[in-house]
């Protein structure tokens, strides 16, 4: 996943709520936070599940998953859904102006976040690069942000 073109799907004064619950702001942390996801250079798969537009505001529950191996060979699986607000743009484009992709989790640690292996062993944290894997590193499309 290219990592600029991701951030493009943030609004400047976007809250994205880390792993761990607490919201990161501006577009450095958004990218670091952004990062642990994608470090994997694994796509994330997304279906909606519900998105309801008023006006220029939406209301997204998405299911999404990163599953699969890494380039190292280490198994790889984060599975959550996510509550996130978007907002249309004058442009036409919709972005993020929060981004919560464990919003339905309970949080208690961030060690519970994600698994690996056949019988899903917890790992350390996301923030420490979660399943072992490196947080630097980007893989996946060139999408441009949605317009609509």
């Amino acid at each position: 996943m290219d990592i600029d073109i991701m951030c493009g799907f943030y609004e400047p004064d976007t809250i994205l709520v880390s792993a761990n619950g607490e919201p990161q702001r501006g577009a450095p942390a958004i990218r670091a936070e952004l990062l642990k996801y994608y470090s994997a250079q694994l796509p994330m798969v997304i279906i909606a599940r519900h998105i309801l537009v008023a006006d220029t505001i939406a209301s997204l529950v998405l299911d999404w998953n990163i599953v699969g191996k890494t380039p190292t060979g280490q198994d790889f699986h984060m599975v959550a859904t996510s509550n996130d607000i978007a907002r249309r743009g004058p442009d036409g484009y919709w972005r993020y102006i929060i981004d919560n992709p464990f919003g339905t989790r309970v949080r208690h640690s961030p060690d519970l976040l994600c698994a690996s292996g056949p019988g899903r062993t917890p790992c350390k944290s996301l923030s420490s690069g979660g399943c072992g894997v490196p947080l630097e590193g980007v893989a996946g499309d060139r999408s441009p942000p949605l317009k609509g």
